[in-house]
């Protein structure tokens, strides 16, 4: 289906198919960085157990998210919960800044990875709003119709 803006929407059964996909991503993404520090992965420091709760609570909410949209998925919504995912995720990307549970062999290494983390911070900000602007423009034309 044409959304107007000349793309064209996956089927219900393809967007499912990436939801659960998505799912199962998650679910291994929160694995492998909740056993790094259990792996002795040698730049972590100490500090990488205060950014657990913070790695769970957002892929939790991923996980939530695109389970949801296996039952709801119109577009105003879709776009509204990924803006309320990437704020959690902003939220433990600021965490690991703040925190920097990372020790790497060389003060240069350790200046590159904060850089990075300031970069997906300002990407994060950017989707956020992305997000929202989407959701408020859907959120306008939705009908009990639209998927």
């Amino acid at each position: 289906m044409n959304s107007g803006t000349g793309k064209i929407e996956k089927p219900l059964t393809a967007r499912r198919v990436g939801y659960l996909i998505t799912i199962a991503l998650q679910f291994a993404g929160m694995y492998i960085l909740l056993h790094l520090y259990d792996w002795n992965v040698p730049f972590l420091t100490e500090d990488y157990k205060d950014l657990l709760w913070y790695i769970r609570i957002s892929f939790y909410a991923a996980i939530i998210a695109y389970a949801v949209f296996l039952i709801y998925d119109p577009k105003w919504f879709r776009h509204l919960l990924k803006a309320i995912t990437n704020i959690i995720f902003a939220l433990s990307t600021i965490m690991f800044y703040v925190i920097f549970p990372f020790n790497f062999p060389t003060e240069q290494l350790n200046r590159i990875v904060k850089i990075i983390l300031l970069v997906i911070m300002i990407l994060s900000f950017i989707s956020i709003l992305t997000e929202l602007v989407a959701a408020i423009k859907h959120a306008g034309k939705h009908t009990n119709n639209e998927p």
